[in-house]
């Protein structure tokens, strides 16, 4: 329940980025930071009344990604709307797209990874060496998209605070969002590279198995 009402609330800040008008605009950072709140308290919740489950994690994840992913394209429309340049409306997109495109190659990543490891073990510390670069810069650059994405709502204060929101957005998120992007390529690319056996080659009579490179 706690999970559900985060998400309606990142739904709810996202659409008052939309009508793009100052009241409902003061209201955005109030309702995110409360919605933050909320997150913390989701999982204890949870735990202190032994209703742990997995689709409470799984909830819990989206409801913490929604506003981050939305905000940019909402702000950027309300922008549009209030008859500012479709250069932001285009920016807030582009945010959007990054962060939506990270989380696909994030997931399809670890989906991978996971996958073969069950079939022939770890990676060799040769590759998890050769991966260690990318993810310093994975950490850094998701400190940049997370922290950037954490203090934008307050831009909103500003001056032209839509304007200012994108901005500062594009600056932290979109910059952080590319970046963990090539991190993650670089790693999936360091410890995926092994060698297996297709299911669909006939020649192979193991099917089943990967062939675990030296």
């Amino acid at each position: 329940a706690v999970s559900t009402l985060q998400a309606l609330l990142g739904l709810a800040a996202c659409g008052l980025l939309a009508w793009g008008q100052a009241p409902g605009l003061w209201a955005v950072a109030p309702i995110f930071y409360f919605s933050f709140v909320l997150d913390m308290v989701d999982g204890n919740i949870a735990r202190l009344s032994g209703r742990v489950s997995y689709w409470g994690k799984y909830l819990d994840g989206l409801s913490d990604r929604l506003f981050s992913f939305l905000s940019p394209l909402a702000a950027g429309i309300g922008l549009w709307r209030g008859g500012a340049d479709a250069s932001y409306l285009e920016l807030g997109a582009t945010v959007t797209a990054l962060a939506l495109l990270l989380e696909v190659l994030r997931s399809r990543s670890a989906h991978y990874r996971e996958w073969m490891e069950s079939q022939s073990g770890p990676p060799a510390e040769s590759a998890l060496a050769t991966a260690r670069p990318y993810q310093t810069l994975a950490l850094w650059a998701a400190r940049l998209a997370t922290h950037g994405s954490f203090l934008a709502p307050l831009a909103l204060y500003l001056p032209r605070g839509a304007m200012a929101f994108v901005l500062v957005l594009v600056c932290t998120q979109g910059v952080g969002s590319a970046l963990w992007i090539m991190a993650t390529l670089g790693q999936a690319r360091a410890l995926l590279d092994r060698r297996r056996r297709s299911v669909h080659d006939p020649r192979q009579p193991d099917h089943g198995q990967e062939a675990t490179r030296d």
